[in-house]
């Protein structure tokens, strides 16, 4: 068994363990925590993913990602640094190599991408913030956005830091340039932000996402061709042109399952918006700007790396869930559903895991 499979196995334990806890939650008010005071266990969790994500192995004999950042590493030591268009990423890295070895740098990013998300959980669910740190931490691309794809993880979760102080012009403004700093592809989603922050207007939005799906059909070459014209923007883009060699590798093409995994959190928070009108400021960013990242992934979707481009908008999965059941009683036996998200959340993302 693989190191990946041992860690899966670890944390589906701990998945189901605190699955059943909340299946023994019964406290109803929703304006203190439901499950109690978590503040110990909360800290052992983020410490234990720290710990998992900044010691998981890396083999410098196999080109992985997580290994080839390891190589960066030692090159910008050397005085060989090479980091594209991320160059606040590139300053972090030279920065770090002054006073650390790359096995320690894979400890402090891990802290860094971890706590972003933990200030986040505690900003927008309060109280309950552990469930929704517990859930993120399971969800399907923390792992591997945590241990291999590290730069866009890392950008990705000062997008959240921003939306924790969504309200705070400053700090918002200034943890999205640090995103789009450390990784250029988060200009997409931070966009798609800025666009939810000023207009607020999820049935649009819904009807653009259904719409982009039969114009990817009809016409999706061309938004592929578009957009890889941009190519001299960042070398990423070539992405979106897969050559006949990228499509022998990967799988290329349109991602039915993909799509649905995507549209889930979409009709849930249409549910919550409309159908129970939760009305909350933040939620309706989060909603609104998954919807929009997500449509440009659509627009893209034969691209290779095609889970790359549809994370920009997958780092908002988890709170699109199930962040408004942390906020108000929306239905019936809620706690028990909360329980049933994070046992599904976990299955889902253990047997993909097993799959690849």
């Amino acid at each position: 068994m693989n190191n990946t499979l041992i860690y899966y196995f670890g944390i589906f334990f701990l998945i189901a363990i605190f699955g059943l806890y909340t299946l023994n939650a019964t406290n109803r008010n929703y304006q203190k925590s439901i499950y109690g005071n978590n503040t110990i266990i909360a800290t052992i969790l983020f410490c234990a993913v720290v710990l998992l994500l900044g010691t998981y192995p890396v083999r410098l004999d196999i080109a992985e990602d997580r290994t080839l950042y390891a190589y960066q590493f030692i090159f910008t030591q050397h005085g060989e640094p090479d980091y594209g268009n991320d160059k606040l990423f590139g300053l972090y890295m030279l920065l770090c190599t002054k006073i650390m070895s790359y096995q320690l740098w894979f400890v402090v990013t891990a802290f860094i991408y971890t706590l972003n998300l933990f200030i986040f959980c505690k900003k927008a669910a309060g109280c309950n913030y552990f469930i929704l740190f517990l859930l993120s931490v399971f969800s399907f691309s923390f792992f591997s956005y945590g241990v291999n794809t590290i730069r866009a993880g890392f950008a990705a979760s000062f997008l959240l830091l921003a939306l924790a102080y969504n309200e705070k012009k400053v700090p918002f403004y200034t943890a999205m340039c640090i995103a789009i700093g450390c990784h250029f592809s988060m200009i997409i989603p931070s966009i798609a932000i800025f666009i939810a922050k000023h207009w607020n207007n999820p049935k649009l939005f819904l009807k653009l996402w259904l719409i982009s799906i039969p114009l990817y059909a009809v016409a999706g070459g061309l938004f592929e061709s578009v957009f890889s014209s941009m190519g001299g923007f960042d070398a990423r883009i070539s992405y979106l042109n897969p050559t006949a060699e990228d499509k022998e590798i990967y799988n290329v093409g349109f991602r039915i399952d993909f799509i649905i995994y995507s549209c889930i959190p979409i009709f849930l928070g249409y549910y919550y918006i409309v159908k129970r009108k939760f009305n909350d400021r933040l939620y309706s960013i989060l909603y609104n700007s998954y919807i929009l990242a997500n449509i440009f992934w659509i627009l893209v979707i034969r691209a290779n790396y095609s889970d790359r481009f549809a994370y920009l908008s997958w780092f908002l999965y988890t709170p699109v869930i199930i962040y408004p059941l942390l906020k108000t009683k929306l239905v019936p036996k809620q706690n028990i559903k909360i329980a049933y998200i994070i046992l599904g959340s976990g299955l889902f993302t253990f047997f993909m895991y097993l799959k690849s």
